[in-house]
């Protein structure tokens, strides 16, 4: 004879619930350990771990390192969830921005927004990918970026820095560089004007 299925009253099954949550060894970790963990992850996979357990709900609104997956800034929805997920943002200091796009040409003003949210967070590792080097417009870095006082770490991929600009960069230690252009001037221009320890690429 098949046996009866069990079927367990709501409160025991709140109760079986909590005492997972309370037996995960992951969520009982350290909060700042848990932030290493997540800034491995893009911003979608990050919000994605809010459902996991009581205390993710709402961790990935102060996570310190913010990483978005190459896409199409031009599509609306995909605008729409950066912007949202910037907007809920509450930590009070970026540690790593990486941002990797597909086709920025048309939305410069608006990448220009994303650059000075890290820039105004005292971001102080960014990374920028601007995507097919084909296209016939490069994306031209806004100078604002170069007056940063806390940024440690900038690596620049496909874009534009048009000289003259005022570097102010006094913590940069590390800088990578891959297919950017000078317009107006050299790179020498750029090292020259900055005081970083470990230069690359």
């Amino acid at each position: 004879m098949e046996a009866a299925k069990l079927k367990w009253p709501r409160i025991l099954k709140k109760t079986h619930k909590n005492l997972k949550e309370k037996c995960d060894p992951l969520t009982s970790l350290p909060e700042p350990l848990l932030h290493h963990i997540l800034s491995y992850l893009t911003m979608k996979d990050v919000i994605r771990t809010s459902v996991l357990a009581k205390r993710w709900r709402c961790m990935w609104l102060y996570t310190p390192c913010v990483k978005f997956s190459p896409m199409q800034i031009s599509r609306s929805k995909e605008a729409a969830f950066i912007n949202q997920s910037l907007l809920l943002h509450n930590g009070p200091a970026i540690q790593k921005f990486s941002l990797a796009f597909l086709q920025p040409d048309a939305e410069t003003h608006h990448v220009d927004s994303l650059i000075y949210f890290a820039k105004t967070h005292n971001v102080t590792e960014l990374n920028l990918d601007f995507g097919d080097i084909r296209r016939v417009h490069r994306y031209r870095l806004p100078q604002f970026l170069f007056s940063s006082t806390s940024l440690t770490v900038l690596s620049l991929v496909r874009c534009e820095i048009h000289f003259p600009v005022k570097f102010e960069l006094s913590s940069l230690k590390a800088l990578s560089l891959e297919q950017v252009y000078f317009s107006g001037g050299e790179i020498n221009d750029l090292i020259k004007s900055t005081q970083f320890l470990n230069p690359y690429h």
